[in-house]
């Protein structure tokens, strides 16, 4: 499984939030994680993700729409991308 770290901020946290319920994937790591960046006090936070739980956020974030799309949703799908292209370039 590979594994890496994002760095995101409090507003990009905000945005997967509104996006991505962690009780949708209650009992799982990713429960766990969104529950943890939703409480933390450091800004950015660093966050140790699989590219798995990087596919399904994506997948929840994932269509653009314009009239409502802010810069930080911008910002997390971007380096989100960047992170699973990591992952794939890696060849791991």
């Amino acid at each position: 499984m590979k594994r890496g770290i994002i760095e995101v901020s409090h507003a990009e946290v905000d945005e997967i939030l509104k996006r991505v319920s962690p009780a949708v994937y209650e009992g799982t790591p990713l429960e766990s994680k969104l529950n943890a960046i939703m409480i933390s006090d450091v800004d950015p936070v660093n966050l140790e993700i699989s590219a798995e739980e990087l596919e399904v956020i994506l997948d929840e974030i994932a269509i653009p729409d314009p009239a409502n799309d802010t810069e930080d949703i911008k910002s997390i799908r971007r380096k989100i991308q960047q992170k699973i292209l990591e992952f794939h370039g890696n060849g791991e």
